[in-house]
Protein backbone atom coordinates (compact mmCIF):
# COMPACT_ATOMS: atom_id res chain seq x y z
CA UNK A 1 0.00 0.00 0.00
CA UNK A 2 2.66 2.60 0.99
CA UNK A 3 4.23 2.26 -2.59
CA UNK A 4 0.66 3.58 -3.79
CA UNK A 5 0.53 6.82 -2.05
CA UNK A 6 2.52 10.40 -2.53
CA UNK A 7 4.47 12.39 0.13
CA UNK A 8 4.60 9.40 2.54
CA UNK A 9 6.63 10.14 5.61
CA UNK A 10 7.22 8.48 9.24
CA UNK A 11 5.57 8.98 12.17
CA UNK A 12 5.05 7.55 15.53
CA UNK A 13 1.24 7.55 16.89
CA UNK A 14 0.59 6.31 20.19
CA UNK A 15 4.00 4.01 20.27
CA UNK A 16 2.80 2.69 17.07
CA UNK A 17 5.40 2.92 14.04
CA UNK A 18 3.32 4.70 10.69
CA UNK A 19 3.41 5.73 6.89
CA UNK A 20 1.83 8.86 6.42
CA UNK A 21 0.61 9.84 2.78
CA UNK A 22 -1.49 11.13 0.06
CA UNK A 23 -4.00 9.68 -2.75
CA UNK A 24 -7.02 10.59 -4.41
CA UNK A 25 -8.81 9.17 -2.13
CA UNK A 26 -7.82 11.65 0.80
CA UNK A 27 -5.15 11.17 3.61
CA UNK A 28 -3.84 7.74 4.70
CA UNK A 29 -2.24 5.98 7.29
CA UNK A 30 -0.86 2.86 7.27
CA UNK A 31 0.30 0.84 10.25
CA UNK A 32 2.19 -2.95 10.86
CA UNK A 33 -0.53 -4.50 13.28
CA UNK A 34 1.61 -7.39 14.35
CA UNK A 35 1.21 -10.84 14.43
CA UNK A 36 -1.98 -11.95 15.73
CA UNK A 37 -5.24 -11.14 17.02
CA UNK A 38 -4.25 -9.15 20.41
CA UNK A 39 -1.05 -7.35 18.74
CA UNK A 40 -3.02 -6.44 16.17
CA UNK A 41 -6.25 -5.29 17.84
CA UNK A 42 -3.34 -2.81 19.99
CA UNK A 43 -1.80 -1.69 17.52
CA UNK A 44 -5.49 -0.58 16.13
CA UNK A 45 -6.48 1.01 18.80
CA UNK A 46 -3.58 2.86 19.79
CA UNK A 47 -3.79 4.51 16.12
CA UNK A 48 -7.24 5.35 16.19
CA UNK A 49 -7.15 6.63 19.73
CA UNK A 50 -4.82 9.33 18.52
CA UNK A 51 -6.28 9.83 15.29
CA UNK A 52 -9.30 10.48 13.29
CA UNK A 53 -10.44 8.10 10.56
CA UNK A 54 -13.42 7.85 7.55
CA UNK A 55 -12.49 3.65 7.42
CA UNK A 56 -10.12 1.51 9.19
CA UNK A 57 -8.77 -1.73 6.39
CA UNK A 58 -7.10 -4.54 7.18
CA UNK A 59 -4.67 -6.08 4.29
CA UNK A 60 -1.76 -8.38 3.93
CA UNK A 61 -1.32 -12.23 3.39
CA UNK A 62 -4.18 -14.64 4.49
CA UNK A 63 -3.99 -18.41 4.12
CA UNK A 64 -6.43 -20.48 1.24
CA UNK A 65 -8.71 -22.59 3.03
CA UNK A 66 -10.75 -23.12 -0.27
CA UNK A 67 -9.14 -25.86 -2.56
CA UNK A 68 -9.77 -24.11 -5.50
CA UNK A 69 -8.20 -20.54 -4.48
CA UNK A 70 -4.72 -20.08 -5.63
CA UNK A 71 -1.66 -18.06 -4.23
CA UNK A 72 -1.88 -14.93 -5.79
CA UNK A 73 -5.19 -14.12 -5.73
CA UNK A 74 -7.29 -11.49 -3.56
CA UNK A 75 -9.81 -11.90 -1.08
CA UNK A 76 -12.73 -9.48 0.00
CA UNK A 77 -14.94 -10.40 2.45
CA UNK A 78 -18.44 -9.66 3.27
CA UNK A 79 -17.71 -10.95 6.95
CA UNK A 80 -15.26 -11.74 9.37
CA UNK A 81 -15.75 -14.31 12.08
CA UNK A 82 -13.43 -16.17 14.67
CA UNK A 83 -12.32 -19.99 13.91
CA UNK A 84 -13.11 -20.72 17.31
CA UNK A 85 -16.82 -19.19 17.09
CA UNK A 86 -15.60 -17.09 20.28
CA UNK A 87 -17.57 -13.93 18.62
CA UNK A 88 -20.30 -13.47 16.61
CA UNK A 89 -19.88 -12.90 12.87
CA UNK A 90 -18.60 -9.15 12.10
CA UNK A 91 -19.92 -7.21 8.96
CA UNK A 92 -17.44 -5.72 6.70
CA UNK A 93 -19.02 -2.35 5.40
CA UNK A 94 -20.67 -2.79 2.04
CA UNK A 95 -20.05 0.20 0.46
CA UNK A 96 -15.87 -0.51 0.95
CA UNK A 97 -16.08 -4.12 0.31
CA UNK A 98 -17.79 -2.94 -3.26
CA UNK A 99 -15.24 -0.26 -3.75
CA UNK A 100 -11.78 -2.73 -3.01
CA UNK A 101 -13.89 -5.46 -5.43
CA UNK A 102 -14.34 -3.14 -8.10
CA UNK A 103 -10.53 -2.41 -8.02
CA UNK A 104 -9.50 -6.40 -7.43
CA UNK A 105 -11.30 -6.93 -10.89
CA UNK A 106 -13.12 -10.84 -11.39
CA UNK A 107 -10.44 -12.71 -9.85
CA UNK A 108 -11.60 -11.79 -6.30
CA UNK A 109 -12.93 -14.15 -3.92
CA UNK A 110 -15.69 -13.18 -1.73
CA UNK A 111 -15.24 -15.18 1.60
CA UNK A 112 -16.67 -15.35 4.30
CA UNK A 113 -12.41 -14.84 6.39
CA UNK A 114 -11.81 -16.52 9.32
CA UNK A 115 -9.42 -15.60 11.91
CA UNK A 116 -7.13 -18.19 13.73
CA UNK A 117 -4.93 -17.19 16.42
CA UNK A 118 -2.51 -19.76 15.51
CA UNK A 119 -0.95 -20.06 12.42
CA UNK A 120 -2.93 -23.21 10.63
CA UNK A 121 0.96 -24.87 9.11
CA UNK A 122 -0.82 -28.32 7.78
CA UNK A 123 -2.99 -29.15 4.97
CA UNK A 124 -4.75 -31.06 7.67
CA UNK A 125 -5.32 -28.18 9.93
CA UNK A 126 -6.32 -26.33 7.03
CA UNK A 127 -8.93 -28.72 5.90
CA UNK A 128 -10.45 -29.27 9.63
CA UNK A 129 -10.84 -25.36 9.57
CA UNK A 130 -12.55 -25.41 6.31
CA UNK A 131 -14.66 -28.24 7.34
CA UNK A 132 -15.39 -26.57 10.38
CA UNK A 133 -16.16 -22.84 9.06
CA UNK A 134 -16.95 -22.95 5.97
CA UNK A 135 -14.35 -20.32 5.31
CA UNK A 136 -12.77 -19.61 2.16
CA UNK A 137 -9.33 -17.91 3.66
CA UNK A 138 -8.00 -17.30 7.36
CA UNK A 139 -5.57 -15.06 8.74
CA UNK A 140 -4.38 -13.55 12.44
CA UNK A 141 -5.46 -10.34 12.88
CA UNK A 142 -9.10 -9.45 10.76
CA UNK A 143 -11.43 -10.39 13.22
CA UNK A 144 -9.86 -8.74 15.84
CA UNK A 145 -9.34 -5.67 13.97
CA UNK A 146 -12.98 -5.78 13.16
CA UNK A 147 -14.22 -5.24 16.13
CA UNK A 148 -12.45 -2.90 17.29
CA UNK A 149 -13.43 -1.03 14.38
CA UNK A 150 -17.18 -1.92 15.45
CA UNK A 151 -16.49 -0.85 18.73
CA UNK A 152 -15.65 2.44 17.38
CA UNK A 153 -18.15 2.44 14.64
CA UNK A 154 -16.00 3.16 11.88
CA UNK A 155 -16.65 1.46 8.77
CA UNK A 156 -14.00 -1.97 8.20
CA UNK A 157 -13.07 -3.38 4.93
CA UNK A 158 -10.37 -6.16 4.28
CA UNK A 159 -8.45 -7.21 1.33
CA UNK A 160 -5.56 -9.71 1.46
CA UNK A 161 -3.51 -11.91 -0.78
CA UNK A 162 -3.34 -15.63 -0.72
CA UNK A 163 0.12 -16.73 0.60
CA UNK A 164 -0.14 -20.31 0.78
CA UNK A 165 -2.57 -22.13 -0.72
CA UNK A 166 -4.76 -25.57 0.81
CA UNK A 167 -2.49 -28.00 -0.99
CA UNK A 168 0.38 -26.51 1.16
CA UNK A 169 2.25 -27.26 4.32
CA UNK A 170 4.27 -24.21 5.84
CA UNK A 171 7.54 -24.20 7.70
CA UNK A 172 6.90 -23.60 11.56
CA UNK A 173 8.04 -19.93 12.26
CA UNK A 174 6.41 -19.36 15.41
CA UNK A 175 10.01 -19.38 17.20
CA UNK A 176 11.71 -17.61 14.60
CA UNK A 177 10.00 -14.32 14.43
CA UNK A 178 9.66 -11.24 16.39
CA UNK A 179 6.31 -9.09 17.43
CA UNK A 180 6.29 -7.76 13.86
CA UNK A 181 5.92 -11.28 12.32
CA UNK A 182 9.09 -10.30 10.84
CA UNK A 183 12.15 -13.27 10.45
CA UNK A 184 15.02 -13.34 12.76
CA UNK A 185 18.04 -14.38 10.73
CA UNK A 186 20.47 -15.81 12.92
CA UNK A 187 17.40 -18.56 14.31
CA UNK A 188 16.18 -18.97 10.74
CA UNK A 189 20.09 -19.92 9.85
CA UNK A 190 20.39 -22.27 12.93
CA UNK A 191 17.37 -24.36 12.44
CA UNK A 192 18.35 -24.41 8.74
CA UNK A 193 22.28 -26.06 9.67
CA UNK A 194 20.00 -28.48 11.96
CA UNK A 195 17.39 -29.18 9.26
CA UNK A 196 18.71 -28.38 6.15
CA UNK A 197 15.95 -29.72 4.10
CA UNK A 198 13.81 -26.58 5.50
CA UNK A 199 15.99 -24.65 3.26
CA UNK A 200 13.76 -25.60 0.35
CA UNK A 201 10.47 -24.69 2.80
CA UNK A 202 12.14 -21.10 3.15
CA UNK A 203 12.92 -20.46 -0.12
CA UNK A 204 9.52 -21.51 -1.67
CA UNK A 205 7.46 -19.80 1.04
CA UNK A 206 9.97 -16.16 0.22
CA UNK A 207 9.12 -16.58 -3.55
CA UNK A 208 5.13 -17.04 -2.45
CA UNK A 209 5.77 -13.72 -0.25
CA UNK A 210 7.23 -11.54 -3.24
CA UNK A 211 4.35 -12.93 -5.39
CA UNK A 212 1.51 -11.75 -2.57
CA UNK A 213 3.60 -8.30 -2.56
CA UNK A 214 3.36 -7.72 -5.87
CA UNK A 215 -0.07 -8.80 -6.07
CA UNK A 216 -1.15 -6.26 -3.59
CA UNK A 217 1.30 -3.52 -4.72
CA UNK A 218 -0.76 -3.82 -8.23
CA UNK A 219 -4.52 -3.59 -6.41
CA UNK A 220 -3.25 -0.42 -4.16
CA UNK A 221 -1.72 1.27 -7.14
CA UNK A 222 -5.36 0.68 -8.45
CA UNK A 223 -7.35 1.83 -5.76
CA UNK A 224 -4.84 5.35 -4.99
CA UNK A 225 -4.48 5.95 -8.88
CA UNK A 226 -2.79 9.39 -8.71
CA UNK A 227 0.99 8.36 -7.69
CA UNK A 228 3.32 11.04 -9.25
Amino acid sequence: MIRALRQVRKVAVGGVKTWQGTSALGPVVVFRAGMGPQRAAAAAEAVLGELQAAVLLNTGCCGALDPGLRRGALVVPASLRWLDGQVGEIQADSSWTETLRGHAGGGCDGGPQVTSAEILLSVAAKRAAREQSGATAVDMEGAALAAVASRLKLPFASVRVVLDDAHADLPDLRDLTDAAGDVRPLRAAARVVRNPLELKRFFELQAASREAERSLEKFFKKLFPNRG
